[in-house]
């Protein structure tokens, strides 16, 4: 029984190791779903977090989905007429992890608003886990300019706060972030250049053997296989924003549905819009499987799968 108890524990060792190992608590084939508000749809343009989440976990087959949207709050994100909740969302694209990165505007409500925020917080989370999937904190990044909220370090370590008491990994940039001013330098969102170094600086902080390229002053990483990982993920954004956030949504599933213009004209019964975005999964798909590929190309930098 000894011989038996010890073989099986050298067989599930390896898998408990990695779990170990990994500070963001992913697993392969995981599904990460980015929420949050205008910073996170900027990380979505700029291609700098995804492009370090998966050069850290090479043959790990990570999909990273972005439902975040401009004025999302933890409080409110509202979408158009028939449009699924985040919950329905996550269900849709097989969410397994969730990382959420609010705390930027709710500061703007000041201290008064923090007990709220700490709440709603815990409700998403809770919420969330229910679907089930995992989750990951993001602290929210400074603002500058001559009226800057006061709060955002308070929000931040309210987010510091509810990682600790709940377990959850945090990716902290307001710690991160460069102390000199002015940063941002568009007050509050990340420039393309910004998103390379402060994702970097806290990657760097989580996985200390990376050694990623430098980032060019429009954000571009100066090292080509860097860059190319980028560019094809910065592709595959551009057909998921066109398949999750259709500007013909009314037509699709809005309140025109029943326009002449969304059906068929020879067969009033067939629908083409909703035909016609079935085209993008698999050329999201087909994207995935090259940013694999472009990964592998950096895979000393990161965790063995």
């Amino acid at each position: 029984m000894k011989t038996a108890a010890a073989l099986l524990a050298l067989l599930f060792a390896p898998v408990c190791l990695r779990a170990a190992v990994d500070p963001l608590g992913l697993r392969t084939n995981d599904v990460v779903a980015l929420l949050g508000g205008a910073n996170s749809v900027g990380a979505c343009r700029s291609g700098h977090l995804e492009s370090l989440l998966v050069a850290t976990h090479p043959g790990w087959s990570l999909r990273v989905r972005s439902l975040a949207r401009e004025g999302d709050t933890v409080f409110s994100q509202p979408r158009e007429l028939n449009y699924p909740d985040l919950v329905r969302q996550l269900g849709s694209i097989q969410a397994t992890v969730v990382f959420l990165d609010f705390g930027q505007a709710e500061s703007f409500s000041g201290a008064g608003g923090l007990e709220d925020f700490q709440k709603a917080l815990r409700e998403r989370i809770a919420e969330f886990s229910r679907i089930p999937c995992r989750i990951v904190l993001l602290t929210p990044i400074p603002i500058s300019g001559p009226n800057p909220a006061p709060r955002v370090a308070e929000y931040a370590e309210a987010v510091r706060l509810v990682a600790k008491e709940t377990s959850l990994p945090l990716l902290d940039y307001h710690a991160a972030a460069p102390r000199r001013a002015p940063f941002p330098k568009e007050g509050r969102i990340l420039t393309p250049d910004e998103q390379g170094s402060l994702n970097t600086e806290v990657f760097q902080g989580l996985f200390p053997t990376l050694r990623p390229s430098t980032c060019g002053s429009d954000g571009h990483f100066l090292d080509p296989d860097w860059e190319r990982l980028r560019s094809i993920i910065l592709a595959r954004n551009q057909l998921w924003k066109r398949w999750i956030r259709p500007t013909n949504w009314a037509f699709l599933g809005g309140d025109r549905t029943e326009q002449p213009s969304s059906r068929d004209h020879r067969n009033p019964a067939i629908r083409w819009f909703p035909a016609e975005m079935e085209e993008f999964p698999p050329l999201i798909l087909e994207a995935d499987r090259a940013i694999d590929q472009a990964a592998a190309r950096l895979s000393s930098v990161g965790i063995a799968p």
